[in-house]
Order: C-alpha cells, then structure tokens, then sequence
C-alpha cells in the first residue's frame, strides 16, 4: 500500500512526463476477452509455479463455461496490468477441492456453473488475482491496481449470483493467496468476502 501512495504522491508533484504517470494509475477491471485469458495464462506462467500454473487450455475453458468471473485489469492507458478469475465451482467439484482431493487443475468448464445457473451459485473461488509491481522495487504487487480490484470484487461476485442468494447471506467467497502481500491486504479489507459489501 505504501508503494501505491508513493507513486502517486510522485506524481502529484510533477509536471510532464510524471502527471501522464498519475493517469496511468486510473485502473479499471473489465470483463475478459478470450485474447486477455491468453494474455493472463502467459501472465500467470511468468508469475507463478508448480501446481499454481494453469493451461491455458484449461482457462479457456473455464471462461467458455461462464466468462462472467474473469477480468482484465488495465491502467490508464488501457495497458493490460494484472487479471482476476473467479470459479462457480458445482458442489461435488467444490467440496473435493476444499477437501485437497482435487487441485484446480483436476476440473474443466463442466464442473462450473454456467452464466445461466445464478440461481445455483453458493460458492465462488477466486481462483486468480494477480497485479505484478510495474517498478523496480522489492513490491511484487502493484497495490493500486489491488484496491481497484478490491473495490470492484464485490460487483464482480454479484454478478456470478442470485441477487436474493446474497442478500440471504448464503453466498460464500473463498481464496487461497500465494502472495504474502495481497494477504496482508485481504485480512486489512476483509469486507469484500462479507455478504453485506455484495449487496
């Protein structure tokens, strides 16, 4: 958070090049395309490892079972930053993933529910939320990019659901993070897994 305020108060200050920079800082989270789920698998490969890489094949098919969990996140110049996925596990795929029994790349777009099954989603992973620095610092995080996910997570996950399912309580949000960061983060917002932020 202290790299987002940092490059934004640098920019704040300058003139030029520099108030070009606080434009860029403008993120938005927009629904994917099938080009920006390629564009996140080659992402994800540069970011992650072992059982945490996805294909991109198995990506593809996730969002051609419901393409309304999956997002790009991009600056102000519309530059791709950063991507967030998120799974309407079935119940069966659900409980064998919470369990340990499977890992996410053990399921296929059938083991989702799709656009059309609202009325049936009561769980939804956030299979994927990266936003890798764009400096040369330690942070591996671009924090603004973060909070702008953060803030619309919320819309994302409403759209995934019965309105009356969530008003009800009765949809959970759930996440494993690899990120030591957006861990942190998480735990400091812990509002937008509660019911309440997605009404």
């Amino acid at each position: 958070m202290e790299s987002a305020r940092k490059e934004i108060n640098s920019a704040k200050r300058g003139s030029g090049s520099n108030r070009e920079d606080l434009t860029k800082l403008a993120y938005q989270v927009v629904p994917s395309k099938e080009e920006d789920i390629i564009w996140a698998s080659d992402l994800i490969t540069r970011v992650y490892d072992g059982n945490d890489v996805i294909p991109v094949e198995l990506m593809l098919d996730w969002y051609r079972a419901n393409p309304d969990g999956f997002y790009v996140i991009k600056d102000g110049d519309g530059t791709r930053v950063g991507n967030l996925d998120l799974l309407t596990f079935r119940p069966d795929t659900f409980q064998q993933f919470f369990k340990g029994e499977i890992l996410e790349k053990d399921t296929s777009g059938a083991c989702l529910y799709g656009a059309r099954e609202k009325s049936l989603v009561r769980d939804v992973y956030i299979a994927s939320l990266v936003v890798p620095s764009n400096n040369d610092d330690q942070d591996l995080t671009n924090f603004g990019a973060l909070l702008a996910v953060f803030k619309k997570i919320p819309h994302c996950i409403r759209k995934m659901c019965d309105e009356g399912a969530v008003q009800r309580g009765e949809v959970n949000v759930y996440a494993l993070s690899a990120n030591a960061a957006i861990t942190k983060l998480m735990v400091v917002c812990p509002m937008f897994c509660t019911s309440d932020e997605l009404v």
